[in-house]
């Protein structure tokens, strides 16, 4: 298994090479310096397998959501997963990947983050 990552942190993409050269993954892990709007225009995008997505709603915004979905979609892939997985495993994705965007749509689902900060002591 191979993995990529992209980020525009310089710091984060050389963290994350450190750790796994640490773990001994350096042939098997790739961090890109790379703005997720390039990550579509790439020929090789429809090498990936899946993508994972991790805190990125903030960073996108609203507004620009649905492209950012719409860049990270492997529905060219489907039936090569339809034949892995079987057709109901298939349906059941399909139902809750429709429902995701329909909750969406609807301002009924949205990402949110929260800060929480400690009270200063008196004084401080």
């Amino acid at each position: 298994m191979r993995a990529t990552g992209i980020t525009l942190s310089a710091q984060q993409r050389d963290f994350t090479v450190a750790r796994a050269a640490d773990r001994g993954l350096t042939d098997s892990v790739e961090v890109r310096l790379q703005d997720y709007r390039d990550f579509g225009n790439l020929a090789s995008a429809a090498a990936f397998d899946a993508v994972d997505s991790i805190e990125m709603g903030e960073h996108v915004g609203e507004q620009l959501y649905p492209a950012y979905v719409r860049i990270l979609s492997l529905e060219s892939r489907f039936d090569e997963f339809l034949a892995l997985q079987g057709e109901q495993v298939a349906r059941v994705w399909r139902l809750y990947l429709a429902g995701g965007r329909l909750a969406f749509e609807e301002g009924r689902m949205g990402v949110d983050q929260v800060l929480a900060a400690k009270p200063a002591a008196p004084g401080r």
